[in-house]
């Protein structure tokens, strides 16, 4: 009777042992994942700060006034388009509001991707500027609309080239390269509408 219960309670014993060694690993795996999820979110964030820290103040700035400069260029547009007397003046300012649109799209999901927070407001120059234009109206209005973007233009390319050529960001050097030939055509367009209109 002693060797049958001997016998029969060595299973019991091993199954016992076995539920202990599986209940003992479960912890070990579930650990073993908790690691690995704590070692990938600390590669995401490791990636994200790089991706961030890549942007130097100057190339902050620099996407901060393209999207105040492309806002400014749209709301003048539709000034001009209410404002002005002249209809090739008014196609320019569609062609303003069309390509600083789209551009600033571009800029705008640049800075997603890179985690920056750019203005959504004009600056103080600009606001006045645009304050100044909706004063005037017809052909004083226009000279002064043309005198503006052309100005406007040659500064902006001006920053677009020094960003293309030397700018310390891959992507951002990009964007200011294939933004740069819209930019000197909107500064063609502008000084041949003033040519005209002396």
């Amino acid at each position: 009777m002693r060797d049958r219960l001997k016998f029969s309670g060595m299973p019991m014993f091993s199954g016992m042992l076995m539920a202990l060694t599986l209940l003992s690993a479960c912890p070990a795996e579930q650990n073993s994942k908790n690691d690995r999820n704590d070692v990938e979110a600390q590669r995401q964030e490791a990636r994200s700060n790089k991706m961030q820290s890549r942007l130097d103040t100057a190339t902050l700035n620099f996407l901060g006034k393209t999207q105040q400069g492309g806002m400014t260029e749209i709301e003048l547009g539709q000034l001009a388009l209410k404002r002005s007397s002249n209809q090739q003046v008014k196609n320019f300012a569609n062609q303003l509001i069309n390509d600083h649109s789209k551009a600033n799209q571009e800029v705008g999901d640049l800075a997603s991707l890179k985690q920056a927070t750019l203005p959504n407001a004009l600056s103080t120059e600009q606001q006045a500027i645009y304050n100044r234009l909706q004063s005037l109206s017809g052909s004083a209005f226009d000279r002064e609309f043309l005198k503006v973007n052309i100005k406007a233009h040659q500064d902006t390319i001006d920053s677009f080239q020094e960003q293309a050529t030397y700018g310390p960001d891959m992507d951002v050097r990009a964007m200011a390269d294939k933004t740069l030939p819209t930019l000197k055509m909107h500064l063609q367009m502008a000084q041949g509408l003033a040519a005209k209109l002396k």
